[in-house]
């Protein structure tokens, strides 16, 4: 469905980037870099975890048409 906790893609940054931190872009935790980037639906979820996934890209082309 595309949902993923975001706990578990701060793990695959960390591994993927290991000296990555949230504050080096100015945002004291990752949900809230996730959030001010717009680019995601959040979905807070049993036992208080937020999932995210990404939003749907808008085409052009129907930004066009209206």
């Amino acid at each position: 469905d595309g949902w993923v906790r975001l706990d578990t893609v701060g793990s695959q940054l960390s591994n993927l980037v290991s000296d990555f931190d949230a504050r080096t872009f100015g945002f004291r935790k990752l949900s809230d870099l996730v959030r001010n980037s717009n680019a995601f639906d959040f979905e807070k979820i049993e036992g208080g975890h937020l999932r995210i996934r990404a939003k749907p890209a808008v085409s052009s082309a129907k930004t066009k048409a209206k």
